[in-house]
């Protein structure tokens, strides 16, 4: 994750707060689940969409031990974070910054 360029793309949109709170989650999925450049290099992260269907509610997800709150409204959260950095990534490489 290009953590600096993404960090900025988001203060140019969001809050302090939010902002902090969106790297620490995509961070989380990192150490978690994938490495989310490898994955958006892949299939644009569908595959990693895919795994907060139903809250993160679904066989998918329970392969991993993530300690998100799997089937709590929060996890929403999560998968926020990942679509502000397929954005972050879509808009990149749109300029040629990627």
């Amino acid at each position: 994750m290009n953590e600096e360029n993404f960090r900025e793309w988001l203060k140019q949109r969001y809050s302090r707060k939010v902002v902090s709170d969106n790297i620490s989650r995509l961070k989380k999925i990192i150490r978690t689940i994938a490495d989310v450049d490898a994955e958006y290099n892949k299939d644009h992260c569908r595959y990693l969409l895919s795994l907060f269907d139903n809250l993160g509610d679904n066989a998918e997800m329970k392969r991993f031990n993530t300690n998100l709150p799997v089937g709590s409204s929060s996890i929403r959260c999560y998968k926020y974070a990942l679509t502000c950095y397929i954005r972050f990534r879509e808009e990149s490489e749109e300029i040629g910054n990627d």
